[in-house]
């Protein structure tokens, strides 16, 4: 189980698995929080804020955590993270 973390689990639904979550080993219907990969993603809402390209945002995301991350993803971060509903889906 995760310690004190500010990022939650949510109930699985029946699409994909969102960026920066993984699928719980006890309970399957539960998404885990990948912290560090949520802490990047948050921080890259800055360098999108500041005018960098979603593209290059993307792929500093990807190489800081050593995943697959599109422009796609980075831009639906940010149209939450705008919205102030934070970065998680």
């Amino acid at each position: 189980m995760l310690t004190e973390t500010k990022w939650a689990f949510k109930k699985r639904g029946t699409g994909s698995i969102p960026w920066g979550y993984e699928v719980d080993e006890e309970d399957p219907d539960l998404l885990r929080p990948i912290p560090e990969h949520l802490d990047i993603m948050e921080k890259a809402m800055g360098y999108v804020d500041v005018g960098c390209s979603l593209r290059d945002v993307a792929d500093w995301v990807a190489a800081s955590t050593d995943t697959s991350c599109s422009y796609q993803t980075v831009n639906r971060a940010y149209k939450r993270w705008v919205k102030g509903g934070g970065i998680v889906p």
